[in-house]
């Protein structure tokens, strides 16, 4: 029989970290949710919420009220990370974290080497996965001998996302540069902000052919959980985020996670997106990501629990590899996923019919859980509210 008395801590209280609640808290695992300002996870009647300073601007009042957290139970928490500025904590913070907290992740140093775009693309060659071409720039000078090397167009993407959100956006993974001037433009200005970007080319496919392999390892190596999805809709198109999900099997894709995934000596939970390249037929490694992504309380609908896994795995409680999930069932985040058909048909791409049916038949809806409704209510009305002082707002010059 499974004990469940051990706390959940939650860094970070956005929709991911809600995939986390839902999919721990009916189990009867108490779930505390840690954020350094008020989102929409702290709405839930699940999470009995805290907010502390923030983890990297005031990193020892962040630690003393983390420490204080920790402290103030029977047993050391498990702690789940579902934020990248908590990912960046960690990394600078492993041995504390792992002080105060029970954990089934890997070392600072593995997931600092990830983390580093440029870095990653080397760990795969060497793994034997394909990824774009990636040229790497630092400098201007960088820049002068990049842009005889690029095909256009050419993606302009962060090496480090921290530093990325913090001095070029915190929304926006990247740019689109048509020709040379275009990249001058767009590169010369966030180099000379010290941000180092890659120049990646364009994987030529559509936007469904993004695909995403989930995992959960022990601290043995062992693969206990195999997830895997695909991507809708994407939110910006073409470079956003999924804004609609489905999961499929697929056993290349699992072949190739597995492969990347051990060769990088990876342990705890990860995902690893891949896009299919037409042109060579191949599956290229687009990133990974080291943390619980978006659509996690996708894979607890299909019966395959990772917050649960990773939970069981942290206490020392077995855990049974599993790789069976259902198939065809469908993530919706209904307002990014209806901007996006916005986008997708302005470029003559979709049309409102094909979305519907796109999204149509089972599905678990983004912040929504009939038994905690609260976070989705409050959820559409700041959409409203948002939307209401766009329109609101008085144009420039009058």
């Amino acid at each position: 029989m499974k004990n469940f008395q051990t706390a959940a801590v939650i860094l970070g209280l956005s929709e991911t970290a809600l995939g986390i609640v839902h999919s721990l808290a009916p189990l009867g695992i108490p779930t505390i949710g840690v954020s350094h300002f008020r989102e929409i996870g702290l709405f839930s009647k699940y999470v009995d919420f805290r907010q502390l300073p923030h983890p990297m601007n005031e990193l020892e009042k962040f630690k003393t009220s983390l420490t204080k957290l920790s402290g103030s139970f029977d047993q050391k928490p498990v702690l789940f990370i579902a934020a990248d500025e908590y990912l960046q904590f960690y990394i600078r913070q492993s041995d504390f974290i792992r002080e105060h907290f029970q954990v089934n992740i890997s070392s600072a140093g593995i997931i600092n080497e990830i983390n580093d775009k440029a870095r990653l693309y080397d760990l795969a060659l060497k793994a034997e996965v394909a990824v774009p071409k990636t040229l790497l720039v630092t400098s201007q000078t960088d820049l002068e001998e990049a842009k005889e090397k690029v095909s256009y167009p050419v993606f302009v993407k962060a090496q480090n996302v921290t530093l990325w959100r913090i001095h070029v956006s915190g929304s926006t993974k990247g740019f689109v540069a048509d020709d040379e001037a275009r990249l001058l433009q767009i590169v010369t200005d966030i180099v000379a902000k010290g941000v180092p970007v890659l120049l990646q080319e364009i994987i030529q496919s559509a936007d469904h052919e993004n695909v995403k392999y989930c995992v959960n390892i022990d601290s043995e190596g062992r693969t206990i959980q195999e997830f895997t999805l695909r991507k809708i809709h994407q939110y910006p198109i073409h470079f956003g985020i999924a804004s609609s999900a489905e999961s499929v099997h697929s056993e290349e894709l699992i072949k190739l996670g597995r492969k990347l995934f051990s060769a990088i000596d990876y342990r705890g939970i990860g995902s690893a997106e891949f896009k299919l390249d037409s042109k060579s037929n191949q599956l290229k490694l687009v990133e990974i990501n080291t943390r619980f992504w978006q659509q996690n309380y996708l894979s607890t609908r299909c019966g395959m629990n990772f917050a649960l896994g990773h939970y069981l795995l942290s206490t020392g409680q077995a855990v049974e590899e599993d790789n069976q999930f259902k198939r065809g069932i469908k993530w919706v985040n209904y307002h990014l996923c209806y901007q996006s058909f916005l986008q997708y048909k302005k470029q003559g791409e979709l049309s409102f019919r094909q979305w519907r049916k796109d999204i149509r038949g089972p599905k678990t809806i983004s912040l929504y859980n009939a038994k905690d409704k609260r976070p989705f209510i409050i959820h559409i009305q700041r959409t409203i509210l948002r939307e209401l002082v766009k329109i609101l707002k008085p144009s420039k010059g009058k």
